[in-house]
């Protein structure tokens, strides 16, 4: 696909996906500004205004979030950047002009389900960050409601790929087969739909470039759910070696399922998930060994 704009901002740009969107749009010929840690604080309302002034983007990919990882458990930071800085951010877009911001949010805003989530059911975060993200995308509704601008929420299942950060379940999967270290698992038969990484970034783009409704949300997931044990199998048959696992007990609250309906990105962006689990494990193991 081509893109029909030349300049676009993206905050977050040195996370995983963040990374990997700044790259597919360069090669597409956007000038990309990027807005993260090393530029400012999504929290400062001074530091916002003054990149998007100065980036003066056609569409904004606002990616920056705080409490993805483990670590992250600061609470009055989970709302200072996921609803304020997103808070900032629409507000300098509509000021500046910007007519499209594209949303990062996430799958935690819908209660657990084994049953396929659309985006019709109504959200019901489990956790503090779960609801900062939904009260961001609360926020990206309104705007859309009240000003001249077209927002598009993405609702993401776990991404996995070249790039991802060492912490992560695949990551410590990998390097767990390929250097024979243990590997802790507590997850048991809990699913996912794992969406590698350039089919989320494919998504993206296309969400950029959709005119229609002012206001939409997308699920983006893979076709396929896969269980915590099916990553690891995948792994050991792609890399031909065993990983030893050491298993203990979930810490969860029972059968914490997400599996995600991912028709109607088919449908209204035309997007298809090209590569399956294996083939995406394929890839990310070669870019593991080309990283050692």
């Amino acid at each position: 696909m081509k893109v029909l704009y030349t300049r676009a901002l993206v905050t977050g740009a040195t996370g995983f996906v963040g990374a990997h969107l700044v790259r597919q749009l360069q090669v597409q010929g956007v000038e990309v500004a990027t807005f993260s840690l090393p530029e400012g604080d999504i929290t400062d309302v001074e530091a916002v205004e003054r990149a998007v002034e100065e980036a003066k983007p056609e569409v904004i990919f606002h990616l920056a979030a705080y409490g993805t990882f483990g670590h992250e458990k600061d609470v009055p930071r989970m709302v200072a950047v996921n609803i304020t800085g997103t808070y900032h951010l629409l507000s300098a877009a509509v000021k500046h002009g910007c007519t499209r911001f594209i949303f990062a949010a996430s799958a935690k805003e819908y209660a657990t389900s084994r049953v396929p989530i659309t985006e019709d059911t109504p959200l019901s975060p489990w956790d503090d960050y779960a609801v900062t993200k939904a009260a961001a995308t609360f926020f990206c509704r309104l705007f859309s409601e009240k000003h001249d601008i077209s927002v598009s929420v993405l609702r993401l299942s776990p991404v996995f790929g070249p790039g991802d950060s060492p912490s992560r379940f695949v990551l410590t999967a990998v390097r767990a087969a390929l250097e024979g270290t243990p590997f802790t698992i507590s997850v048991g038969p809990l699913v996912r739909n794992f969406t590698y990484i350039d089919d989320v970034v494919e998504v993206y783009l296309l969400a950029s470039v959709r005119s229609g409704e002012k206001y939409e949300e997308f699920n983006v997931a893979a076709d396929e759910a896969h269980s915590f044990e099916d990553i690891l199998q995948a792994i050991e048959q792609v890399t031909g070696k065993k990983i030893s696992r050491q298993v203990t007990p979930y810490p969860g609250k029972g059968d914490d399922s997400w599996v995600l309906d991912n028709s109607k990105a088919k449908r209204l962006l035309a997007w298809e998930p090209g590569v399956t689990l294996e083939e995406g494990i394929r890839r990310t193991v070669e870019w593991y060994h080309q990283t050692k």
